[in-house]
């Protein structure tokens, strides 16, 4: 891989996991729409519950003969709350879980954009290191040009001797 390579490699994975987090989110407010729409109807459900309880309360202390006693209609109104409460308990924990999941994905992201910023600075580091030996290499290059020159001046006058 060359620096570039790795740089391109990196931005793709970065825009890959940015891509789905934002996937995650759209799924994360849908579901927080749906529990919200639930809740709303579970309100209602309720209210409609208690209407029937005042209605049958009140239809029960009048008429003697009514299909359910007020403690039948009391008593199937606690059973369907118990059952909804019993749902919204469930909502909740599965609400819970994927709010957790999105969590550690979070975190495993961060950790990986943690690591590419590790990665980019050693890369830059490396091409400091690069640039240095370079003017290094070229000071001994420079040395040994004049090191030679020096030699074949030494070289002429002895010859000349």
């Amino acid at each position: 891989f060359s620096k570039e390579e790795a740089n391109k490699k990196l931005m793709e994975e970065n825009d890959s996991m940015k891509t789905d987090i934002d996937m995650q989110d759209k799924e994360l407010k849908a579901f927080l729409m749906q529990q919200t729409e639930q809740t709303n109807a579970t309100k209602a459900d309720m209210q409609k519950l208690l209407g029937e309880l005042e209605a049958s309360g009140t239809t029960a202390d009048n008429l003697e003969n009514k299909l359910f006693s007020k403690e039948e209609a009391n008593k199937k109104l606690m059973q369907e709350i118990d059952s909804m409460k019993m749902e919204n308990d469930k909502q909740d924990k599965e609400l819970k879980a994927f709010l957790m999941q999105q969590t550690e994905q979070t975190n495993a992201i961060k950790a990986y954009d943690e690591k590419q910023t590790e990665l980019v600075g050693m890369l830059s580091k490396a091409e400091q290191d690069e640039a240095r030996i370079a003017k290094e290499l070229e000071a001994l290059i420079q040395q040994l040009a004049e090191a030679n020159e020096q030699e074949a001046h030494i070289v002429s006058e002895l010859a000349a001797k």
